[in-house]
């Protein structure tokens, strides 16, 4: 077996602790790998989920992106003061 076929079968797995651990980027990566791979064995619902999933954290990120941007225009624009 490939080590590529092993990490897509651990996908779904690695996905979770990497969402619990709120390390985004890879989060999404393999809820996406898990997604392809419930493609590729037709479980289309399951591969819908995932990539739910995956967009939703990508939200939340860019929200909180936002949030500490704009948190840094307040401390900055309160130093100028």
């Amino acid at each position: 077996m490939l080590f590529s076929e092993r990490l897509s079968d651990a996908a779904p797995e690695l996905a979770d602790h990497f969402e619990k651990s709120a390390d985004w980027p890879r989060a999404i990566k393999y809820l996406r790998l898990a997604a392809d791979r419930a493609g590729r064995r037709y479980a289309h619902r399951e591969a819908t989920v995932l990539l739910q999933q995956a967009s939703r954290i990508g939200e939340q990120t860019a929200r909180l992106r936002t949030a500490r941007r704009q948190r840094r225009k307040f401390w900055k624009h309160g130093q100028r003061i």
